[in-house]
């Protein structure tokens, strides 16, 4: 009796994870859309100012975020703490992404000499993946919610 509950518990644990996996992904095209038009804008409007360019984005993918995220995302978590704590949390999030960011695309445009939106979309795929975790496990944690 208490494997199958065990099996149980974890059956609906692996779900929740999948459907915040799935929300963190769709909600992501949206906020990712943002923060890449808002590069790509200034990009064009002025090639030299990429790395400006990538920090306005990613503020404006920031705010989207962390609102999306928190409403949408990882709205199944009862959070033991606050609102503030979690808005902390995501500001460090987001100057380690935008100070990582900085870093890889300055390496893959000034030294590997790849095309600045080619090297953006590569750096973004290693971002948003170190993004959900640190999102899921330490900014938005909490107990499940319901039974």
């Amino acid at each position: 009796m208490t494997s199958i509950l065990k099996n149980s518990i974890r059956a609906k644990v692996s779900i929740n994870f999948v459907g915040q996996l799935v929300r963190y992904c769709l909600v992501g095209v949206l906020v990712y859309a943002s923060d890449f038009c808002v590069f790509i804008l200034i990009v064009f409007w002025d090639g030299t100012i990429y790395q400006e360019a990538n920090i306005a984005g990613r503020i404006v993918g920031a705010v989207l975020g962390f609102i999306l995220h928190k409403k949408y995302t990882f709205s199944d978590l009862q959070q033991s703490d606050g609102v503030y704590r979690q808005l902390i949390g995501y500001l460090a999030l987001f100057g380690s992404n935008a100070i990582l960011s900085a870093l890889f695309l300055w390496v893959a445009v000034d030294f590997l000499s790849l095309n600045v939106l080619l090297s953006r979309l590569l750096v973004d795929v290693l971002i948003v993946a170190f993004s959900f975790f640190v999102s899921r496990f330490l900014i938005f944690k909490g107990e499940k919610s319901g039974p």
